[in-house]
């Protein structure tokens, strides 16, 4: 959450562990091996059905990340932990909001998927009024309505009670209800099945304040990118809720990311100004604490604020892009906090465990504004710095025939599926020995897990095939967790749980390998 005003935490929603609240400021794959394609199409021998050939084939998903639990496999199998190919977003507005917000908001959102990844939102716009912006805190409440307001008999109170100490404030907030608790915890069931990710925002001086206002939309943004991955926002240690990731990262990397990304979409060449800004912000130490490290400790994984820096935070993300680099920092550890941990996708990405990264900004903040200015990240085109790349569920097929066939040689051992881009029907184009082609005898029977939609069939010439296509393995796939076919010279993309090839995503897989 982003407040314009003083430091402080507007908290619309308690509930366990399920949204990100701000206060204060404002791999590749190996492609040295050649597809060899034949200059006029040419139909490969077919396979002979005989006692080689599998008679039973079964297709399962291989899950990247893999699930913890059954609702984060639930969640995983309905996309929400990934951006989709385009972003939809539903707009509830007051009626003192007028159009041409709406369609700042949507442009800056747009602009910010452009950048992480396409998640739909539904985007709750506060106006200036209590009466124009009752109903859209209702609409707010119809989705994070929990079984203590029912119980308690406080109805949507909570959520329109406060509704006028936000007026002109610019307070925004991420939040996403369903992907934690319980089912029985939501008054709304719709969003436990589907959960939605939302952001509410007093936007009634938006068109005063159009940078600042695009600002906040892109910070909101950019924890919805930081999150979802996460599956669930929180984890809970003896009763003790704790945040996935510390808050100075959080808002921190947040914060500045949607001052560089405002700063390149509208162009404002304005990145020294609001670097300064928040350097003399943290100069303040507001809560007197006797350290940066201790400073960033206290602004950590706890659900409180009570010690938010968002300045500082600004400042120890900059120093993290320094000692590594954006893509890293926003996609690579990101996308390892939900299987690794924090601590272990740290150490993993920057090469340094917390204890000598606290120890090391510690020492870099005693230096001089000039050089800590000089340090902050100026990308000449942050499209070129960062690429969305995020892991996803892939199908494999064990039981193929292990004869040897015009792709190669084939394992009859759970391998992963691709597509071969070339291939325009049911007969297999490559000609060589990386890719083997999957086939089976005619007869073959298909057993699928119940959540593959995937259409898989044998064709009567023995070829494997889903949507009409022949399918392959990759012979530097030796295990049944690798997918290091995915990408190879842009022409391999793996096969999805829906039958789709990753070809067709609105972001660049994560290689399995």
């Amino acid at each position: 959450m982003i407040f314009l005003s003083a430091h402080r935490k507007l908290i619309l929603v308690a509930v366990i562990a399920s949204f990100v609240s701000c206060g204060g400021g404002g791999g590749g794959s190996d492609s040295s091996l050649p597809s060899v394609i034949p200059s006029q199409p040419v139909s490969p021998s077919p396979t002979p059905t005989s006692p080689d050939a599998s008679s039973l084939l079964s297709v399962t998903v291989l899950y990247d990340p893999l699930p913890k639990d059954a609702r984060a496999k639930y969640l995983i199998d309905l996309g929400l932990n990934r951006p989709k190919l385009t972003m939809t977003n539903i707009f509830y507005k007051a009626d003192d909001v007028p159009q041409s917000t709406i369609d700042g908001i949507e442009n800056a959102l747009q602009a910010a998927a452009d950048y992480l990844g396409h998640y739909d939102i539904k985007y709750f716009a506060y106006g200036n009024t209590y009466e124009g912006s009752e109903s859209v805190a209702l609409e707010y409440c119809n989705l994070w309505q929990d079984q203590f307001d029912i119980s308690e008999g406080r109805g949507c109170s909570r959520f329109t009670d406060n509704l006028a100490d936000g007026f002109g404030s610019g307070n925004a907030n991420a939040a996403s209800p369903g992907f934690s608790v319980t089912e029985d915890h939501w008054v709304n069931s719709e969003v436990w099945k589907n959960p939605p990710n939302t952001i509410e925002h007093y936007v009634g001086d938006y068109a005063r304040f159009v940078d600042v206002y695009s600002k906040i939309v892109m910070h909101e943004y950019t924890h919805i990118h930081q999150l979802r991955p996460q599956i669930n926002t929180t984890i809970s240690n003896d009763g003790n809720e704790t945040r996935a990731m510390p808050g100075w990262f959080l808002e921190g990397g947040a914060e500045l990311f949607a001052i560089i990304a405002v700063n390149e979409v509208n162009g404002l060449n304005n990145l020294d100004d609001e670097y300064l800004l928040n350097l003399n912000e943290l100069k303040k130490n507001k809560y007197g604490l006797t350290s940066i490290t201790e400073r960033l400790q206290k602004f950590g994984r706890s659900q409180g604020y009570e010690y938010a820096d968002y300045a500082l935070g600004v400042y120890a993300v900059s120093y993290m892009i320094s000692r590594a680099d954006i893509q890293k920092v926003y996609m690579d550890l990101i996308n390892d906090v939900y299987t690794k941990g924090w601590e272990q996708a740290f150490l993993d990405t920057m090469g340094f465990n917390l204890e000598t990264f606290y120890q090391s900004f510690e020492e870099h903040m005693t230096q001089s504004d000039s050089i800590l200015l000089a340090a902050l990240p100026r990308p000449v085109n942050l499209k070129n710095s960062i690429t969305p790349i995020y892991p996803i569920p892939r199908l494999q097929i064990e039981g193929a025939s292990s004869t040897a066939n015009s792709g190669g040689q084939p394992s009859v051992l759970k391998r992963t599926a691709y597509y071969f881009k070339d291939d325009s029907s049911m007969i297999p184009l490559y000609q060589g020995l990386s890719w083997p082609y999957i086939t089976a005898s005619s007869e073959a029977v298909i057993n699928k897990e119940s959540n593959i939609t995937a259409v898989i069939e044998v064709t009567g010439s023995g070829y494997v095939t889903s949507s009409n296509l022949p399918l392959y393995q990759y012979n530097l796939d030796t295990t049944s967790r690798s997918a290091l076919g995915e990408g190879v010279s842009d022409q391999w993309h793996a096969l999805l749980p829906n039958g789709t090839s990753s070809e067709n995503l609105g972001f660049k897989p994560k290689i399995n390998n």
